[in-house]
């Protein structure tokens, strides 16, 4: 996988834009500001990480972003970077898991990678980083040639990549739009390759051009079935189910809730253990106060996932709004239990002792997510504040 984060960020370095360089923090300015109680930011922790993998210390930036996990496990590049952590340290993985002559000491190494992998993609398949700092593709760095050729194919291809992690997705569903029908002018679309189905997908959701998104995944789905295996050329495990669940959350976000229910139901009925899916639809149910059909699907997110605090946060947003006081309290409590350096669970569950009534776990809950909240959540800390003074 390349290491497309970094090399945007690089970029930004290099001077691409005067005004990107000036606003990137050093890694001494990182680690100052982790060391004055910002380890529980998430961002900060993995714009350190970036610094650290600048400086070829591996170690180091694996530790910055199991720190980023822990404070926001919604937070969807640390996984992607985590699964190409074992790459880095072993140079020659790569080029033995093609041949498929991976060392049977390495395989756990292999392992751990596609679980990131498959974690990145259930935590948010559309890769949106809002984590680049300053401008790194300003308008007019990129033109789009007018001539097509081999060479200027690969180069859009590049240039539809590269622009749709750096945010640019205007430049990338340009360019990727114009491989397709300069490249594959009369070809059907269900012999139109993977990887540009895939990115000219997202590019297009992205810019909001929803039934184009949904055209071009509808082909993945039905390729991908008729395949049943894992996407090798994107080394991600992009199986029917996978391309599935992005055409669900691409009806989700063209206001279609009907279309993404029996899509998240379909992903479920092929895979029980696809806890993302059920955390989809608790939401969607949520949002119509569906409640029993919400904590259903909830708890079986929990369930198929227990060792992640964020679903519990989900599940315990949904027994307080249905009024299950005293359930979202037990289920907040388990959340903090799991991951103690997860800042908004202490929030959530502070807001909830207070409706309890229990004034002393209230208090306790929120001073502590006072203390250890990132500036990220500054409007949180202003209404734990205020819930304070009210608790005195």
């Amino acid at each position: 996988m390349k290491r497309i984060v970094v090399t945007i960020l690089a970029l930004g370095f290099a001077g691409t834009a005067a005004s990107a360089q000036d606003s990137v923090p050093s890694l001494s300015t990182l680690e100052a500001r982790v060391k004055a109680g910002d380890s529980l930011d998430a961002l900060t922790e993995f714009r350190l990480a970036l610094r650290y993998e600048g400086q070829r210390r591996y170690d180091d930036e694996e530790r910055a972003l199991r720190t980023a996990i822990a404070a926001d496990p919604r937070m969807a590049p640390p996984y992607m970077l985590l699964s190409d952590m074992p790459y880095l340290k072993d140079k020659n993985l790569a080029k033995e898991e093609r041949r498929h002559e991976t060392p049977v000491d390495r395989l756990p190494a292999l392992d751990s990678a596609r679980r990131f992998r498959a974690r990145w993609f259930a935590v948010n398949p559309f890769g949106e980083l809002h984590l680049l700092e300053g401008n790194p593709l300003p308008q007019g760095t990129i033109v789009l040639p007018n001539t097509y050729s081999p060479r200027v194919f690969a180069y859009l291809s590049w240039v539809g990549e590269f622009a749709y992690f750096a945010e640019r997705y205007d430049l990338s569903y340009g360019a990727l739009d114009m491989l397709w029908s300069r490249r594959f002018p009369s070809a059907p679309v269900d012999s139109i390759p993977t990887w540009l189905l895939f990115y000219h997908g997202l590019a297009a959701t992205q810019e909001g051009m929803y039934d184009k998104g949904a055209n071009d995944f509808q082909v993945l789905v039905t390729r991908g079935t008729a395949q049943e295996q894992p996407d090798t050329m994107l080394r991600i495990p992009f199986t029917a189910n996978a391309y599935r669940f992005v055409l669900a959350i691409i009806k989700e976000r063209s206001n279609k809730p009907v279309d993404a229910i029996q899509l998240y139901h379909d992903i479920i009925q092929r895979d029980l253990g696809f806890y993302m899916a059920h955390d989809h639809l608790a939401l969607l149910y949520r949002q119509y106060k569906m409640w029993d059909s919400a904590t259903v699907e909830a708890q079986a997110a929990v369930e198929a996932n227990p060792d992640d605090p964020s679903l519990l946060l989900d599940l315990g947003a949904i027994q307080r709004e249905s009024g299950h006081l005293p359930d979202a309290a037990a289920t907040l409590q388990r959340a903090v239990a799991i991951d103690p350096r997860y800042p908004e669970a202490y929030y959530r569950l502070g807001i909830v002792a207070q409706e309890l009534h229990q004034s002393a776990d209230a208090q306790a809950a929120l001073t502590h997510f006072i203390a250890v909240a990132p500036r990220q959540l500054e409007p949180e800390v202003i209404d734990a504040k205020k819930r304070l003074d009210s608790l005195h």
